[in-house]
């Protein structure tokens, strides 16, 4: 039987393990990242200016719903969401002019520019320590980025043993890899329990470009990345390139 190890937070990873488990996967779930919230209040900046509101991670409107109070008064004005279904959470939240750029942090700026007319004010609601992508190509073309963060990702500093054995021993088939982050939590885990030789005969399949290169330090058998970043094109990507035996 494949083997796929999921690596994605709680509790986002489990439609994702859901669906591979119905496709005859065996799944193992391992989260490289956990997740604090901050309680920083929203920026005094933002207060006498109606912003355009940024997502870049469904964690984000997680964490609001025990803040809703702070973030009334954004409900109604425009909600850019990097992908459908963290799209689909901020609307579910209460978010009524919510875009989707379907992709990733530079496909999340472009989608701004290309249907803001003027270079307003962007509040970027997320974590504390953000991928700078989207923030560097809006700030370079005039726009005014603030960024809120309402939670922290810290890393985790191993694998628990029977991951890791079974990784030292070809047992596992695929990894999947959401975040740059979590990219280079792995290279850090695999390098400090002398596992390198082993990513040989291990694929990785991720979300982005930007997480295929935090992996190059690791031999790995082969790193896919989907031709959109999306769980459904992740799926599909296993589906076809791992079949399950």
């Amino acid at each position: 039987m494949t083997t796929v190890l999921v690596t994605r937070l709680r509790p986002f990873a489990g439609p994702l393990m859901g669906t591979l488990e119905t496709m005859g996967y065996e799944v193992w779930h391992e989260p490289l990242l956990t997740v604090e919230p901050l309680y920083q209040r929203r920026p005094e900046s933002v207060f006498s200016i109606t912003p355009i509101v940024a997502i870049t991670s469904r964690v984000t409107l997680e964490m609001l719903q025990t803040r809703r109070d702070e973030v009334t008064d954004l409900l109604n004005e425009p909600c850019y969401c990097v992908g459908d279904q963290t799209a689909q959470d901020a609307s579910a939240f209460g978010f009524t002019d919510v875009v989707s750029a379907s992709g990733n942090g530079r496909m999340l700026a472009q989608c701004i520019m290309e249907q803001e007319s003027a270079r307003e004010t962007v509040l970027h609601i997320g974590v504390e320590n953000r991928n700078p992508e989207m923030a560097d190509i809006l700030t370079n073309e005039g726009w005014n980025v603030v960024h809120w963060p309402i939670y922290r990702a810290r890393e985790v500093s191993n694998l628990s043993e029977h991951v890791l054995e079974a990784l030292g021993q070809g047992k596992i088939d695929v990894v999947t890899l959401h975040s740059a982050r979590a990219a280079q939590t792995f290279v850090k885990i695999i390098e400090k329990n002398g596992l390198i030789s082993c990513c040989s005969a291990l694929s990785a399949v991720v979300f982005s470009g930007s997480v295929a290169k935090a992996l190059q330090a690791l031999p790995f058998k082969e790193v896919i990345v989907p031709p959109m970043p999306t769980e459904g094109m992740l799926v599909e990507v296993i589906r076809t390139r791992f079949p399950v035996g």
